[in-house]
């Protein structure tokens, strides 16, 4: 047979592995486990096949059959002995030894012209496998060489199956572990920027609806403990400067919260429940925020055309009891009341310029209007009374809430604070007396025979009060946008207090033990509402759930009594919003006591020259007298009732509060 010339290519040598065979048939091959070597073995069985197609068709004269597996390209990299077995082309070992050294020398000769792309598909040609050198099995074995193959690769697994495993957690990769700590990080940032923001948010909503100044800070402090924040606070009037710390990264992150101060008693409620729920762990900062949010942008309560009715219904109910008004000076002290709160509430917003000289017109106005209708007479007597006009008129816009802030900030030791709100308060006033001296002055100087009374003749009697006080504090709540249910208990506080104010003053005819004695009476019930309204609440909803529960045992119970939504609830009643429309009714009675708002009529009549009898003093000196006799009326009343306020709370939390502040003037 002939063989195939090719071209010449040269080619990487094939490389002869010796393997080591076991001499008896029946042993393992060494070194042979893996099945794969097993899929190498049957492609091997496959090239013999082929090869066999080979040798049966060659000629016996021809050349020896290893010569025709180098033309043909079979032997890569495995020994010619090998394929001589596994053919029966070689009758003894001998033979098939030196068959298989000529053959390796011919191959080292002629492996280079060998190129697999000349050769054809054919009889002769191989399947294109992937071959890789399989030991094949020995040359006196007749049997079935992968029997022994896979009895040996199913005793080592079973052996494997059978060694205790060894339970190995599988450890995240270093990319995993970065990304759970950057979770991580991000997650601990985020939860400090929540905590921060609802700080914020929480200091915004107490400045703005009216909680005690001389505690924010310590209300700050310790939402800060509770929520774990390192945080410093500095509060001014108007104005809160927060620092967040953090001392693992040495950086401070400072925030300055301006909010105009404002008086909502129903949104401070709503606030101080919120802010105890976050202290006492009852519910997270996220929804703390979105109660915060719902709460600030809620609508209020009673519109500014309601609240401006409302102000002159309160200088119609403060007048009697407070400046011996009559009942003829009611439907003057309503227009005028309600002239003041148009002036507040809607020219004073709307006009930056205007606000900024409100209270100086205001005062004016009055008091000319005040002294107009007072000069009135019918019969050889004045009609109506210019005090209790002038006076009811501006009793909504006196300062004494402002200098009760200054004087219990200087009194808790809040020395910037205080000061600058003193100071404040103290101008304010003097803008106040100066307008009603000025007012009375310009009234003075038209009308020669004006009126220069500070009194009020045949004033309605005594027990009038009684009724015009509660009716007072109702306006107060209206004004002021208390809630329903808080009106009862603010009733209660301010009728009291103003009964032993009134009462001391008759006895003692001394306006500073009276003030005094009237907020101890006012601070000792609004402190203790807040400490037992909570388990009296609880107490109340226990006997109706028992009640309940009988009337379902006897099957009498109603459709609308449900055991399960009749349960305790988290009730924390607020001090501060129970107090004050008690102390807004103390302030007018202090101020009256002392006759100071009309004063500077004397100082009036000096300057313009008319000769009454109430005009003791001369000079243009007077004119200062009577705005700093405001003054000093004021801050008497304001430090009066801040000491009793201060006592209250002594007596209530002899020890103070350890886990909240005390929300209480």
């Amino acid at each position: 047979m002939p063989t195939m010339s090719l071209p010449t290519l040269r080619l990487p040598k094939p490389v002869l592995r010796k393997q080591h065979y076991p001499e008896n048939p029946s042993e393992p091959i060494e070194g042979l486990s893996h099945p794969s070597e097993i899929e190498a073995r049957h492609r091997a069985g496959r090239l013999a096949e082929s090869v066999s197609g080979v040798v049966s068709r060659a000629s016996p004269d021809d050349s020896p059959v290893m010569g025709n597996f180098d033309d043909i390209g079979l032997l890569n990299g495995t020994e010619a002995r090998d394929y001589a077995a596994a053919t029966g082309a070689a009758k003894s070992e001998d033979d098939a030894d030196q068959s298989g050294l000529k053959f390796r020398q011919r191959v080292e000769a002629d492996a280079d012209r060998l190129d697999p792309e000349e050769i054809r598909s054919g009889a002769a040609t191989p399947v294109a496998y992937d071959l890789e050198f399989v030991p094949p099995a020995p040359t006196n074995y007749h049997g079935d060489w992968s029997e022994i193959v896979t009895d040996k690769l199913k005793r080592e697994r079973n052996e494997r199956e059978q060694r205790p495993r060894k339970e190995h957690k599988r450890k995240p990769s270093k990319t995993a572990q970065q990304k759970v700590e950057q979770l991580q990080i991000k997650k601990h940032i985020a939860e400090i920027i929540s905590r921060h923001k609802y700080m914020v948010k929480l200091c915004r909503a107490l400045m703005e609806f009216g909680a005690p100044t001389h505690r924010l800070e310590a209300y700050m402090a310790m939402s800060a403990r509770v929520l774990a924040i390192e945080g410093q606070f500095l509060y001014l009037p108007g104005c809160m400067i927060i620092s967040f710390d953090d001392t693992h990264t040495h950086t401070t992150e400072v925030k300055i919260v301006r909010v105009p101060q404002g008086v909502d008693l129903g949104k401070l409620r709503d606030v101080h429940e919120i802010y105890k729920l976050v202290v006492h762990d009852l519910i997270g900062v996220d929804e703390a925020m979105s109660r915060l949010d719902a709460v600030v942008t809620r609508k209020h309560k009673f519109n500014k055309w309601i609240r401006v009715v409302t102000y002159g219904l309160a200088a119609v109910c403060v007048a009697p009891f407070a400046f011996q008004g009559r009942w003829i000076d009611m439907p003057i002290a309503f227009v005028m009341g309600c002239i003041v709160g148009l002036m507040q509430l809607i020219m004073a917003p709307s006009s930056e310029l205007y606000a900024n000289v409100f209270e100086t017109s205001a005062a004016l106005l009055m008091s000319f209007l005040g002294r107009m209708f007072g000069s009135i007479q019918y019969k050889g007597e004045n009609l109506f009374c210019f005090s209790a006009l002038a006076q009811a008129s501006i009793a909504l816009i006196l300062p004494g809430y402002m200098v009760l802030c200054g004087s219990l900030e200087l009194q808790s030791h809040n020395m910037i604070a205080g000061s600058v709100r003193m100071v404040y308060a103290m101008i304010y006033t003097l803008f106040l007396g100066y307008g009603i001296t000025i007012g009375a002055v310009l009234y003075g100087l038209m009308d020669k025979n004006a009126t220069s009374s500070t009194s009020c003749s045949n004033p309605l009697n005594s027990y009038w009060d009684l009724l015009f006080v509660p009716l007072f504090t109702l306006c107060l709540c209206v004004i002021n946008q208390a809630k329903y249910k808080q009106l009862p208990v603010m009733l209660t506080i301010s009728f009291a207090g103003y009964v032993v104010n009134s009462y001391t003053n008759k006895s003692l005819n001394s306006s500073t033990i009276s003030n005094t004695l009237g907020a101890l009476t006012i601070g000792v019930l609004a402190n203790l509402y807040s400490r037992l309204s909570r388990p009296a609440e609880n107490f109340w909803l226990r006997l109706k759930l028992r009640k309940v529960n009988q009337d379902l045992e006897k099957g009498i119970a109603k459709a609308n009594e449900d055991p399960e939504t009749t349960a305790r609830r988290v009730g924390y009643g607020l001090a501060a919003a129970a107090m004050l429309p008690a102390i807004f009714v103390q302030v007018p009675s202090g101020l009256a006591s002392g006759g100071s708002l009309v004063s500077g009529v004397t100082s009036a009549d000096a300057i313009t020259g008319n000769k009454t009898a109430a005009a003791s003093t001369t000079g243009a000196s007077d004119l200062n007298t009577g705005a700093f006799t405001v003054l000093l009326s004021v801050i008497q009343v304001a430090i009066s009732i801040s000491v009793g306020l201060g006592l209250a709370a002594l007596l209530v939390y002899p020890f103070g509060k350890r886990r909240s502040g005390l929300f209480s003037f």
